[in-house]
């Protein structure tokens, strides 16, 4: 089996490449200098895109990257080739085809939502200027998002601490690998996958949700303190009003006592509503799916569903810790005069 190893090469990949001393003025291209390194050391380099847009894949993107990859070999002479379909399910289960036809007729007979799926190419191809057929491996991995996320959902719930969901975004929702012998051919077949890949269409999250979720771990920091320091305001405000001169040992006892309790009760409540808060921020992320059969729809409409109500929940106990805040003073103006 051939090894693999990443070079970056330098210059310009069409000039001449001198063999031996500079008495010997012998030169080769580019294109023969790497088929001779494959050849005498085995060795073949790899070529690595990483997808992390939050796309939407169906059937006929997968068909169109499909003959996409076709005509972009078209141009060179075809040795011999074979493709490989392979589809994970949502629960380790998972499928293999050998040609597009069997991946459209059969894929999501399951029943069972689509996780990933996988593309590989192996290709044999005899480039003009070399003799001999050289191996290519073009291999493209698909994830669905809402699939894995779903799935860790409930391995999250047991959880004492919140674990923001969102941050599953920054991973990378899909990956183009070519292995290959020359680079010209590596980067015209990867600036295919690339500009189809471009062209998926994609889910947006608003930009307000994005700023809300990524300051959501301050919100019981900042409800907490915010109803403490409200509780401090009003004890100042009247402490001189009730504790006057000639008031007795056990009114300024029952005045700290009630302080004491207003202070706790107060942080309290700031404390569990922004965690509340907290927790649903941490579960809007920014929907990326498969959706091939109708058992994808659903799992997406159910994962949809779910962030739709954690933006609510956000948004109903950020709302109810204003109305305390503000019932609270009123409470305390009336109480107090």
């Amino acid at each position: 089996m051939n090894d693999i190893v990443s070079i970056v090469g330098e210059g310009d990949e069409n000039e001449p490449i001198r063999i031996g001393d500079d008495s010997v003025h012998k030169s080769i291209s580019f294109q023969l200098a790497q088929d001779f390194y494959n050849e005498i050391t085995g060795k073949s380099e790899r070529l690595t895109e990483k997808i992390q847009s939050s796309f939407v894949l169906t059937l006929s993107d997968i068909e169109q990257l499909h003959h996409r990859l076709v005509q972009s070999r078209e141009q060179y002479n075809v040795a011999s080739e074979n493709v490989a379909f392979s589809v994970k399910y949502v629960g380790d289960s998972s499928e293999r085809y050998s040609s597009l036809e069997r991946l459209k007729l059969h894929a999501g007979h399951k029943g069972r939502a689509i996780e990933q799926i996988d593309l590989v190419y192996n290709l044999l191809l005899v480039l003009p200027k070399t003799r001999r057929p050289q191996e290519y491996k073009i291999s493209i991995s698909l994830a669905s998002r809402v699939a894995k996320i779903e799935e860790m959902r409930d391995e999250f719930d047991p959880f004492p601490f919140p674990f923001p969901l969102f941050q599953f975004e920054r991973l990378k929702t899909g990956e183009a690998k070519i292995d290959f012998v020359d680079i010209t051919v590596a980067n015209a077949i990867m600036s295919t996958i690339k500009t189809w890949a471009d062209g998926l269409p994609t889910s947006q999250t608003p930009h307000m949700i994005k700023v809300l979720r990524a300051k959501s771990r301050y919100a019981p920091a900042i409800l907490k303190y915010g109803f403490l320091a409200l509780v401090a305001f009003y004890i100042s405000r009247y402490s001189k009003e009730i504790l006057t001169t000639g008031v007795g040992l056990r009114e300024t006892a029952e005045f700290i006592l009630y302080s004491i309790l207003s202070s706790f009760v107060f942080y309290r409540i700031g404390l569990f509503i922004g965690e509340i808060a907290e927790r649903n921020l941490g579960q809007i992320y920014e929907i990326s799916y498969i959706n091939f059969t109708p058992a994808d729809e659903r799992l997406v409409e159910k994962s949809r569903a779910k962030v739709i109500w954690s933006g609510i929940y956000s948004a109903i106990s950020l709302f109810i810790a204003f109305l305390i805040g503000i019932a609270s003073s009123i409470v305390a103006t009336f109480l107090l005069k």
